[in-house]
């Protein structure tokens, strides 16, 4: 037996779930009418899901105890300040990649990030990513914009073409 595909459908009084039978038969076609572009966009989105992954913020164990000016407070005998963090939740390993037909009947191939507070994460003085490095994006942005919004717009052209072309080639 198959795996539907099942859309949840949440409300403030309760949950819904329906199966995308006739969604999953014209992504399916699309996929083997137009491989090419399926697998651009397949490619282009595990890039930037690679290097989102690469950089993206993890709650370290401790963090230095810091003033209002930023500086690193320290203890009468010298010794820096740290305070114990909560453990991680994890958003780093929660990133699916896509696609489906939305309510306008437009196929959106998505890279997104399912943790509920994944687009409130911003980039700190402290941030670090997993491998304990300083992150490279730029203190108090949006991750989830830096390194998945921000990529995908500057490629979405570059799909665009790649589609539209090999959607021509079938035509012919």
């Amino acid at each position: 037996m198959s795996k539907k595909k099942k859309t949840t459908i949440k409300g403030t009084k309760g949950q819904a779930q329906v199966t995308n039978d006739l969604d999953d038969a014209v992504l399916k076609l699309l996929k083997t009418a137009i491989p090419e572009a399926h697998e651009a966009f397949m490619k282009t989105l595990k890039d930037i899901e690679k290097k989102a992954v690469q950089d993206w913020t993890v709650r370290q164990p401790v963090k230095p105890v810091r003033d209002k000016e930023g500086n690193i407070k320290q203890t009468e005998a010298g010794k820096k300040r740290f305070r114990k963090q909560p453990p991680s939740k994890r958003s780093i390993d929660k990133f699916s990649i896509g696609q489906r037909i939305n309510p306008n009947g437009e196929i959106e191939v998505f890279l997104e990030n399912t943790a509920q507070y994944a687009w409130a994460i911003r980039v700190g003085i402290d941030s670090k990513n997993e491998s304990g490095q300083q992150v490279k994006s730029k203190v108090k942005r949006r991750i989830a914009n830096e390194l998945m919004v921000k990529p995908m717009k500057r490629r979405a052209d570059k799909l665009v073409k790649v589609y539209t072309n090999a959607l021509m080639k079938t035509q012919k």
